[in-house]
């Protein structure tokens, strides 16, 4: 089995080492293997993840953030309103 660092990713993808560290901590990238304390990523996995159009630039994480939150919150909204149509009172 063939592993890249961080270096070796980024230079297949295009982008920088650190931008590849950064996909890795948002999940937009496979999960590297911790090899004596250093990232490194199978080929194959990566060859994979590259076939399946890896992502040149992800979203900004503010915007990924505001996503997930807006989501949470209207998913919190309407458990809210079920339990309120349960307990028999006015919808909220």
């Amino acid at each position: 089995m063939k592993l890249l660092s961080a270096s070796d990713v980024g230079e297949l993808c295009g982008v920088s080492e650190y931008e590849v560290v950064r996909w890795s901590r948002a999940g937009i990238c496979p999960v590297p293997r911790l090899i004596g304390g250093h990232a490194r990523w199978p080929a194959a996995e990566l060859e994979a993840w590259a076939a399946a159009g890896y992502p040149q630039s992800p979203p900004p994480a503010r915007k990924v953030w505001v996503a997930f939150s807006r989501a949470h919150l209207a998913e919190t909204e309407q458990r809210a309103a079920e339990i309120e149509r349960q307990l028999g009172h006015a919808e909220v």
